[in-house]
């Protein structure tokens, strides 16, 4: 949960695998693009996002990918 500014993350590992934000009351609801979800360290696309977690000083997402290899 990103309380500041209203947003709930979650993960799908479904085909394709994504990540998800909506509002906290559900609305406006959206998969993050996937050029927002590269793995900055290995360039590489999702491929199945677990444990999300929020830096809510920089205002970052993180996740481990359980298929990353």
């Amino acid at each position: 949960m990103k309380r500041r500014i209203g947003l709930i993350f979650w993960s799908d590992w479904g085909r394709p695998a994504r990540i998800e934000r909506a509002g906290m009351d559900g609305e406006n609801r959206r998969v993050l693009e996937i050029t927002e979800i590269t793995d900055e360290i290995t360039g590489k696309n999702v491929k199945w996002p677990r444990g999300l977690a929020i830096d809510l000083i920089e205002e970052r997402l993180y996740w481990a990918d359980a298929k990353a290899g």
